[in-house]
């Protein structure tokens, strides 16, 4: 049993690559700034936190709060990340969606049009994410985007009251299954 680096760093998410190479996405709380998304990266020793992309959201001193709930890999350089920032402008709260891809080098952005509630993927040309309705004060899930190796598109909607609970990747890139609830 080892203990994470960070006391007030909440684990969302967790991927095993290797005995020697283990993702932990979440949220850190604590201290005087606002809870922050994080990735720690175990190495087989400790725990390291990993340098994620800036953004301009996480640059603005009344957003970057928030977090990623959700982390798959199909291998060591094809590492998603995803969760979303709340931020507090005026005239309303609003949301921000964070796809984090790692290639093998480093963590960047890959921009979602709506906040997203789970993300996985089976190859660097093959990931899919769980996206909210924004259109209701109520967010439900609202359809699937796929990542096809240079942009997100829809892949699947439904606007009635179902509730996406899981998606899940084949290895062999084929299938993609989409559990529901209403």
């Amino acid at each position: 049993e080892k203990m994470l680096p960070f006391p007030h760093f909440h684990p969302l998410g967790v991927v095993a690559l290797a005995e020697h190479n283990i993702r932990v996405a979440g949220t850190h709380h604590g201290g005087r700034f606002a809870p922050f998304p994080m990735v720690l990266r175990w190495n087989g020793t400790r725990f390291a936190n990993e340098r994620l992309p800036d953004t301009e959201a996480w640059d603005d001193e009344d957003d970057g709060n928030g977090f990623l709930d959700s982390i798959s890999a199909s291998g060591l350089d094809d590492i998603w990340a995803g969760g979303n920032l709340y931020g507090h402008q005026k005239p309303k709260p609003h949301e921000v969606p964070v796809a984090l891809h790692y290639d093998g080098k480093k963590w960047s952005n890959r921009v979602l049009p709506e906040p997203l509630t789970n993300i996985t993927t089976s190859s660097p040309t093959n990931a899919f994410a769980v996206a909210l309705d924004q259109r209701s004060a109520r967010a439900v899930n609202a359809g699937v985007e796929r990542w096809d190796g240079s942009s997100w598109k829809r892949v699947y909607s439904d606007y009635s009251r179902e509730h996406i609970t899981a998606l899940a990747t084949s290895g062999d890139r084929k299938s993609t299954r989409l559990n529901s609830s209403h």
